[in-house]
């Protein structure tokens, strides 16, 4: 099972990595930022909804597969 310093880590890295795709990650960064970083399953939600983020519409880049 993944700890808490595993889910900082890897949500850290998913904000700028969805960023760089071209998602607005304003409202889930200031959840994290905000989020108890005691629990496990709350991180792990911020984590989800990140992986869900749509591409703003306005993105002017087409990432390849």
């Amino acid at each position: 099972m993944a700890d808490r310093t595993y889910w900082e880590n890897l949500i850290k890295g998913e904000l700028v990595q969805r960023r760089e795709e071209g998602c607005d990650v304003t409202v889930i960064e200031r959840k994290f930022n905000e989020a108890s970083k005691d629990s496990v399953a709350g991180l792990e939600a911020i984590f989800a909804e990140l992986e869900a983020l749509p591409i703003k519409e306005d993105f002017p880049y087409v990432e390849p597969s």
